[in-house]
């Protein structure tokens, strides 16, 4: 079994260079159709330190709901 930090990368990587919400990252990351991650901004920041280019790239408020998205630049 892979640990949610892999799993992000992974889906990270097949969607490289593309914009993925977090609510995707967190379904994939947690390993279920509706996971949540209670630390998704930890898993980001541990693939950073690890080399990896990760970028918010998208952080908006629609209808009082904040809707974020990453990138990873490769």
């Amino acid at each position: 079994m892979t640990n949610q930090t892999e799993r992000l990368l992974k889906h990270l990587y097949d969607n490289a260079n593309r914009d993925v919400p977090a609510t995707e990252l967190h379904r994939i990351g947690s390993g279920k159709d509706n996971g949540y991650l209670g630390s998704l901004s930890r898993r980001i920041s541990d693939l950073r330190q690890t080399g990896w280019v990760v970028v918010k790239s998208r952080d908006t408020w629609v209808d009082g709901q904040r809707q974020t998205a990453y990138r990873l630049i490769v």
